[in-house]
Order: structure tokens, then C-alpha cells, then sequence
């Protein structure tokens, strides 16, 4: 009885060894080798203009680890109505995810929107971007006031480095229309335009 109880005793304690001896090959890819697992990246953004002025469109950004949203913003711009501009950005070291509209300005009107963010089939560096009110009443456009959300872009840093610009790049065209039903404006010659950096790393 006694020799039964000091083998159950050793099988556990043996057990118990090698189940240790294998958590550290899980995590470290085996015990030949002395791997490390890589320490995973860390996005950083810097918009270009923090502080923006009136008849802006600028970037600012939240991150979370290697992912990044870009929230294109819109600063004191009367009779906004929407929006059509490209986004580039540098492939080697970022990849474009998709976009998001809850929280735009052009939201909560009563009228038809349409948003869209996608990558250019001809031009994987480049994200075609349109942000719009869209409906058959013809509306005038929002005055907004102060900085608002227009859309949001979300990228993920795929490796280090230390600048990556996120940048606006023609051809760019924004419709100011004052009123109902009216003949509206491309003003975007007249708005000024401020991207930002990614940086990333480990």
C-alpha cells in the first residue's frame, strides 16, 4: 500500500515537471532554439496640425497597439455638404482596414448620407474616400461649427518605422451649398488640408 502510494506520488510529481518543461517551449517556439517572442507593435500617430483653424480638413488619431484611426475632421466650414478625396499612406510598413461613420456631422439631418473608403484598384498606397449627404431633396448643406468627425479611416502598422505619412492627395473636391435646391460649390482649393505621421514600434 505504501509503494502503491509512493508511485502515485512520483507519477504526479513527474507530471508536473513536464508539464512545466513545456509551458516555456509554447511561448518560446522549443527549447533548441532559445527563441523570444517578438514584442507586438505599438502604433503611434502625430497629426501634422492638432490645433486646427477655420476651413480645415486635418487628421487626428486614436491607437490601440498596431491598430490606428485616422478621424478626418472638418473646423468651421459653412454649408458643408460633402466630400470626395484621396488618403495615401505607405504600404511597407501599414495596411488600410476599413472606416467607420458613426459620430459624422452628416449623420442625425434627416437626410440621405452615403460613405465610403476603399482602395484604389490602380493604387494600393491610395484610399478613395467619399463623405456625403445624398438625397433627392437637395438640402442645404451643415455650417459646422468648431471641429466635427467627418468619417474615420482605420489602419493597422504591419512593421517598424519611423515616419509613414498619412497624407490628402488630389483630386480632392469638397461641395459647399448654401441653398435647398440650389446650385452648389467645389471649395476645396479654399479649405486647408493637414494629415499626419505613423510611427511604429516594438
Amino acid at each position: 500500500m505504501k509503494k502503491q502510494r509512493n508511485l502515485y506520488r512520483l507519477v504526479c510529481v513527474a507530471v508536473i515537471m513536464a508539464l512545466g518543461a513545456l509551458m516555456p517551449a509554447c511561448g518560446g517556439g522549443g527549447g533548441g532554439g532559445g527563441g523570444t517572442v517578438p514584442r507586438p507593435l505599438i502604433a503611434t500617430f502625430t497629426p501634422t496640425d492638432p490645433n486646427p483653424g477655420p476651413n480645415t480638413v486635418n487628421m487626428a488619431a486614436s491607437t490601440s497597439a498596431a491598430n490606428f484611426a485616422v478621424r478626418v475632421q472638418v473646423t468651421d466650414t459653412n454649408d458643408f455638404f460633402g466630400a470626395g478625396f484621396r488618403v495615401g499612406f505607405n504600404t511597407a510598413t501599414a495596411q488600410f482596414v476599413g472606416f467607420s461613420s458613426a459620430g459624422s456631422f452628416l449623420l442625425g439631418q434627416g437626410v440621405g448620407t452615403d460613405f465610403d473608403a476603399r482602395i484604389d484598384p490602380n493604387d494600393a498606397s491610395q484610399v478613395l474616400v467619399t463623405a456625403t449627404i445624398q438625397d433627392n431633396t437637395q438640402p442645404a448643406g451643415i455650417d459646422v461649427a468648431g471641429t466635427q468627425l467627418l468619417i474615420t479611416l482605420n489602419f493597422q502598422a504591419t512593421a517598424e518605422t519611423a515616419n509613414n505619412p498619412i497624407t490628402f492627395e488630389d483630386p480632392k473636391d469638397v461641395q459647399e451649398c448654401p441653398t435647398q435646391g440650389q446650385a452648389c460649390n467645389d471649395i476645396s482649393g479654399a479649405l486647408a488640408w493637414s494629415g499626419g505621421s505613423m510611427s511604429a514600434a516594438r
